[in-house]
């Protein structure tokens, strides 16, 4: 900040990535800051939603006070473009904040229903009417020129995303987080409790598919992802090239790394010490690997280590870890960077680090054709063995 000031720069706009919980301590903790513009969490802020049955964090924007006692505007925009985020915000001649002002605006459709039913007569006037009376709601309609470029480009996505790979004979259940902190576990029957002591079936089945891929172009010894980056369950059915871009839905490609034993563990102590710095915005961060498992403590400090009894998969059988020995990892180049608490990734350079270029979705439609069948990996594959939560409760399959 002093060196913007420095500058002349008189107005500080932070873009960041980190959540709304952690936006709000940033504003605190910095000098000289006067908007915060984040995502992440995916937030929804405005209380004015509340009256249509969704729940906000906060208000939109949210008014915080930064070191200087200076006032903060902090918004995010909560998902997808589903809504559109306004701010107007007042400033002083000297460039401190005097007012947060604007709204979210909801967009939507004319495609108006009720537990799936279409709304029909007076009950869609009704609707109608009270859309149009909101601030923060606000309905659209197609631009006919887009829409007909846009339809051409439908299709194709269309026919490519419908291409049957493999056949789902049990939902594959999508969890961020064994025990009691996820915010993020699968709705399905049965998935809550199935994946309370291991974490999400399809997290599990993602690495597993990385390491695969990595294997077959250039080798790899273990595969680590991270829980956030896996977005959707595979349900029970026809598993298909659209279903994967669904579960793996960003640009993200395979990054290789070299790595001592000892940095790889400490880059998975750090992962857990992310999720437990916020557990209510970083469980994104909780770590899964293919080729690697072990039991985990949240009862231990960072200093104690809370990764304990890590087993190596040598290919015909589990080893202890060796610390001392170096691992051809494979990740998504988003935590290879060193985001969701993966710093250590990031600090891998040089002829230790190379990016494949693989896209880590088309590796899971690969991994599908080549199975026919997709299933949980057995549970002594799964990375997570044992889990002690904080309050001691254990769980787990070891």
């Amino acid at each position: 900040m002093d060196l913007l000031r420095a500058e002349g720069v008189d107005i500080v706009v932070l873009l960041t990535h980190v959540g709304y919980l952690k936006d709000l301590e940033l504003a605190k903790a910095l000098s000289g800051v006067d908007v915060i513009v984040g995502g992440d969490s995916h937030s929804l802020l405005g209380k004015e939603f509340e009256a249509f049955g969704l729940s906000a964090a906060g208000p939109y924007p949210t008014a915080a006070r930064n070191r200087d006692g200076d006032l903060v505007c902090v918004a995010q925009a909560w998902q997808y473009t589903w809504v559109i985020g306004v701010l107007d915000l007042r400033f002083d001649p000297a460039g401190r904040v005097t007012d947060c002002g604007g709204r979210p605006i909801l967009l939507l459709g004319d495609d108006l229903r009720r537990d799936g039913e279409p709304l029909a007569g007076a009950a869609r006037d009704q609707a109608l009417a009270r859309i149009d009376a909101s601030p923060v709601l606000r309905r659209f309609a197609a631009d006919p020129q887009a829409q007909r470029v846009l339809d051409v480009y439908r299709e194709q996505i269309r026919r490519f995303a419908s291409e049957k790979v493999a056949t789902v004979p049990e939902r594959l259940c999508l969890r961020r987080v064994p025990g009691s902190h996820d915010r993020s576990r699968d709705g399905a029957p049965g998935c809550a409790a199935a994946t309370d002591g291991q974490g999400g079936w399809m997290q599990a089945f993602t690495a597993e598919a990385l390491l695969s891929q990595a294997a077959r172009y250039g080798g790899a010894d273990i595969a680590v992802q991270n829980a956030g980056g896996v977005r959707n369950g595979l349900a029970q059915g026809d598993f298909t090239v659209g279903d994967a871009y669904l579960a793996l839905p960003f640009k993200n490609t395979l990054v290789r790394l070299s790595m001592r034993g000892s940095e790889l563990r400490a880059v998975l102590e750090d992962a857990i010490e992310y999720f437990l710095s916020d557990r209510s915005a970083n469980t994104g961060g909780y770590p899964y690997a293919a080729g690697l498992r072990w039991n985990v403590d949240l009862t231990r400090s960072r200093e104690q280590g809370r990764l304990t009894s890590i087993e190596f998969w040598n290919g015909a059988a589990w080893e202890p870890f060796d610390e001392s020995r170096s691992y051809r990892v494979v990740a998504n180049d988003y935590i290879a960077a060193g985001r969701d608490g993966y710093a250590g990734l990031a600090r891998v350079h040089g002829e230790r680090r190379e990016d494949t270029f693989l896209d880590y979705a088309q590796a899971l439609v690969d991994y599908g054709r080549e199975a026919g069948v997709l299933r949980p990996p057995p549970p002594e594959r799964r990375s997570t063995q044992q889990f002690r939560d904080l309050d001691g409760r254990d769980y787990g399959a070891r």
